[in-house]
């Protein structure tokens, strides 16, 4: 009976993670370069910085509020026509796959690199003892819990993941204007 409770309690507290299939990885990484340059075309209607801030909720909260972003400038239909063209049915399908194959580049990418969580946490309780103004802490503190989010998000890419991505890494990253 424990085993059972243990097994029902970890269900629900590990979030559940769907593997990438080879063709969802595909049409995304195809879907880059449009979206790239819909973006380049687009960069004065809204601050890119706005687009990809981070969140307290990780990359999944990312890609929610650049979503959001283009709703308040007044151009997420604009937007969802180009990743329509690329196959997807809304942007928030996009998002999704932009979310976790993010994800599974990053786990793959930062695999042994990735801060540990004590650090992080030292770091928010200096911060919390700090004499900084509250907003600045208050900046601080969601940019830490976002670093935490994101580890957390990291650690439960599924090995599946990891290694479908491989052979796009280093498309992604020409894409990203960051290949090596």
């Amino acid at each position: 009976m424990r085993f059972f409770t243990l097994l029902a309690a970890l269900t629900l507290t590990v979030p559940a993670y769907a593997e990438l299939t080879k063709s969802q990885v595909e049409r995304w990484v195809a879907s880059l370069e449009p979206v790239q340059h819909w973006i380049e075309e687009n960069q004065d209607k809204v601050n890119k910085q706005d687009l990809m801030k981070p969140g307290k909720g990780g990359m999944s909260d990312m890609f929610d509020n650049a979503l959001n972003e283009l709703e308040k400038a007044g151009i997420a239909e604009d937007f969802e026509s180009v990743v329509q063209k690329q196959g997807y049915d809304s942007s928030e399908a996009w998002a999704d796959d932009s979310g976790e194959i993010t994800l599974a580049y990053l786990a793959t990418t930062m695999e042994g690199k990735i801060p540990s969580r004590a650090a992080i946490e030292k770091q928010l309780s200096q911060v919390d003892a700090s004499p900084l103004p509250e907003a600045q802490k208050n900046m601080m503190r969601n940019m830490l819990e976002g670093t935490l989010s994101m580890i957390s998000e990291v650690e439960n890419v599924p090995a599946g993941d990891k290694a479908l991505i491989q052979p796009y890494i280093k498309k992604i990253e020409q894409q990203f204007g960051h290949a090596h």
